[in-house]
């Protein structure tokens, strides 16, 4: 066989070895191969050193005589080489065993040292009277050097699968058995803490969408602090760095190797983070529709794999069900303690607040006031100039409401155009004062040339009522009566007590 011709089946061996991922199909197929093109029978060892016994497979054949156990005859260090043995007296000292069993009459024995150890021989043998040409010496040395890669490659391949799956059954009995309230916050730690160990990366991070579906908030990082106050808006116009928004769009993952240079990155906030190449998770629930994402990063360049890529996607699942079936989306409502539009206090997180205040109050004769207030005639501002400068009023209003108070008191958007506060150690005559200042200061505010107007109710504890829902509906019903007298008034908690 002329060298073209020789060249053309290594082309054939590489490609074999190429397409298979699993190691026993490889070689089997390469045994095959071997066999029907140049009559070789082919056996591979798999050496067991602390047993001093070999694992021999014949496969050029349908697994006849495969796995057979068979003790090394001679130090493992002679089968370092390639040997060339023909007839009993040469082949016996090396693989007698093998030659009484499979019949050999002539051997070609090639190590295949794969990183430096070396566990495995590929041998080619025939029988009667044939003999071992140059031909089947080129082709067992060609192979033996493209087993050693394509052993790499499976054994590399295998260890991130274990990873992989170990890291997917730890996300699985964290799913089914640490589902307490308690360990909620718990779970989401260990989780972005233990995915960049399972797919080579560094950093990870999940954000999730607020209760409004206007903000993503980066809530859990294993290289950030939590901040409270930073979100992202879901609009591509308002925010650089859009890969989440990207991600939930397409429900794919959004992958990025460069972000200094990706026009959907904001390379500042990438240079400031350090990092370099990023995929963006989309998480759903189990309708499909987007929760959030997960952010994995690395400090380089980075090319990733499908198994990466795959893992990922089984993890963001994992997640999907952990925020759903633990109806931890709510309770995380609760905790994010600001309103996407003012960066208020939200209507869950100022009455928690508000209950805590009140737990404080149970021993002491102190008092406190509670103000309902509300943007008169809002409806007719979204309606005839639209709802944009409607949230300019909304955002401007909230501003000013922080800047009127004292700094113990607390302020939330209640919802809408509506708005509480909670002014501390008071009586009615100090939260009429305050509540008059708010009520000028927001007569000033001109947007675009517009102006308005806004009407408070207010309750005193405990002279109103000692119960924080009864000084809610007093407040209330004290801010309706602001509206029907005529608006941008104050109407204190002299009407129901309750």
């Amino acid at each position: 066989m002329n060298s073209q011709k020789i060249e053309s089946e290594f082309l054939r061996i590489s490609r074999i070895l190429n397409r298979q991922h699993n190691k026993n199909q490889g070689i089997e197929l390469l045994g095959r191969y071997i066999k029907s093109r140049f009559g070789a029978d082919v056996l591979f060892y798999d050496f067991k050193v602390d047993k001093n016994q070999a694992v021999v497979n014949k496969v050029s054949n349908d697994h006849e005589s495969s796995g057979t156990p068979m003790p090394i005859e001679r130090p493992l260090e002679d089968y370092r080489n390639p040997l060339l043995l023909k007839g009993k007296e040469e082949i016996d000292p090396y693989f007698g065993d093998s030659r009484r069993i499979f019949l050999m009459t002539g051997v070609y024995a090639i190590p295949v040292v794969t990183r430096g150890e070396f566990n495995n021989l590929l041998l080619l043998y025939v029988t009667g009277e044939k003999e071992i040409s140059l031909e089947v010496q080129a082709i067992g040395k060609y192979a033996a050097k493209e087993l050693v890669a394509f052993l790499s490659r499976v054994k590399k391949s295998n260890q991130f699968w274990e990873r992989m799956i170990f890291r997917t059954n730890y996300l699985e009995n964290i799913l089914l058995f640490q589902n307490s309230e308690a360990d909620l916050d718990k779970i989401m730690k260990e989780i972005v803490e233990n995915i960049p160990k399972a797919i080579d990366m560094k950093k990870c991070s999940i954000a999730l969408l607020d209760k409004e579906k206007e903000y993503l908030l980066p809530y859990y990082s294993n290289f950030l602090k939590h901040n409270p106050g930073l979100k992202y808006p879901m609009d591509k116009g308002l925010t650089k760095d859009h890969t989440g928004i990207l991600a939930m769009e397409k429900k794919e993952p959004i992958i990025v190797y460069d972000t200094r240079k990706d026009p959907r990155c904001d390379p500042e906030l990438a240079k400031e983070l350090n990092v370099y190449s990023n995929v963006t998770l989309p998480i759903l629930n189990l309708q499909g529709e987007p929760l959030g994402v997960m952010y994995v990063d690395n400090e380089q360049y980075e090319i990733f794999t499908t198994e990466q890529i795959q893992f990922l996607k089984i993890i963001g699942k994992h997640i999907g069900l952990i925020l759903t079936n633990l109806d931890y989306i709510d309770r995380l409502h609760s905790e994010v303690r600001t309103d996407g539009l003012t960066g208020l206090y939200n209507r869950e997180s100022f009455w928690i607040l508000f209950q805590e205040y009140q737990k404080t109050l149970k021993k002491t004769k102190a008092s406190f006031a509670l103000l309902m207030l509300d943007i008169d005639d809002f409806k007719k501002i979204n309606d005839t100039y639209g709802h944009v400068l409607g949230d300019c009023f909304i955002k401007a209003i909230g501003a000013s409401m922080e800047e009127s108070l004292r700094g113990e008191d607390l302020v939330g958007r209640y919802g809408g155009e509506e708005f509480i506060i909670l002014l501390k150690d008071i009586d009615e005559e100090g939260a009429f004062r305050i509540g008059e200042r708010i009520r000028k200061n927001i007569e000033t505010i001109r947007i675009q040339g517009i102006s308005t107007t806004i009407s408070i109710g207010i309750a005193i504890y405990p002279e109103d009522s000692k119960i924080g829902e009864n000084l809610l509906k007093v407040a209330d019903k004290n801010l309706y009566r602001a509206k029907i007298e005529g608006k941008n008034r104050i109407v204190p908690g002299y009407i129901d007590k309750m």
